[in-house]
């Protein structure tokens, strides 16, 4: 996983907008990289299905963790949350004096993998694992129903998971702005999905298919034209109305 976290690049991406602050970019990625990661996570979605989901499951719906690896744990629940994503976004730009105009787009991404999320919850319903009975051999009946629609109620909620979805989309959308800090960002968004496993509320398979979904989803942002290309036009508008603003400005205090 070390070695996989280290490739994770951004694509390449051309400053539109000089004397403003950009995200810091590398000059060249190949794009396999971008996938490599929601591919082994759908890889250990699999395995932990088949080998892992039962017994972990059945682990974390009796005991929980305590003391401070808890509190470390839940504290990074708020990385898949839209309401600390805003208190990072914030501060991030507070500290720019509100000039990083890709702060939308970060944004934008990381509630996209969430609410992708929400719409497979709506077609695929799996018992959450406190609510599973775990008499059974095998994790194939924790599968009850497709296109349930929330009929069969948020007990049947479980795949994938939003919050981790959330997470690694905004862990996505953060390594394409600061590429330096990828590894920490994936390395909380591990740990904002293994809060969701440890609270009893997914299996890690749910956890797994959560992360692949929202760093694919994330990843459009910044490679798919029509979404990218809209952004660029955002970002650069607003890039261009502070720059406007600074020359008024400067101006008014040269007069």
């Amino acid at each position: 996983m070390d070695g996989l976290i280290d490739q994770l690049d951004a694509p390449p991406v051309t400053p539109r907008v000089t004397g403003l602050p950009r995200p810091p970019v590398t000059e060249t990625s190949p794009p396999s990289i971008t996938w490599r990661l929601p591919v082994t996570f759908l890889g250990l979605a699999v395995i932990c299905f088949l080998f892992l989901d039962q017994p972990v499951g059945q682990f974390f719906s009796k005991r929980g963790l305590k003391g401070d690896l808890a509190d470390a744990v839940n504290a990074a629940e708020h990385f898949g949350t839209p309401f600390g994503q805003l208190m990072i976004l914030g501060s991030i730009a507070a500290v720019s004096c509100w000039r990083a105009g890709y702060v939308a787009r970060i944004l934008a991404g990381a509630l996209a993998g969430g609410l992708a999320a929400d719409v497979v919850k709506l077609l695929i319903a799996r018992t959450r694992p406190r609510a599973f009975d775990y008499a059974s051999t095998s994790m194939l009946p924790s599968f009850t129903e497709l296109f349930p629609f929330g009929a069969s109620g948020a007990s049947y909620q479980s795949f994938p998971s939003a919050h981790t979805a959330c997470a690694f989309a905004f862990a996505a959308m953060l390594t394409w702005a600061y590429p330096t800090g990828r590894r920490a960002f994936v390395i909380i968004a591990c740990l904002a999905g293994l809060q969701r496993v440890c609270c009893g509320a997914h299996f890690l398979s749910d956890a797994c298919a959560g992360a692949a979904l929202g760093w694919v989803v994330g990843t459009l942002f910044f490679t798919w034209p029509p979404l990218s290309k809209s952004f660029d036009r955002l970002e650069a508008w607003w890039s261009n109305r502070l720059e406007s603003r600074s020359r008024q400005t400067s101006s008014t205090e040269s007069a």
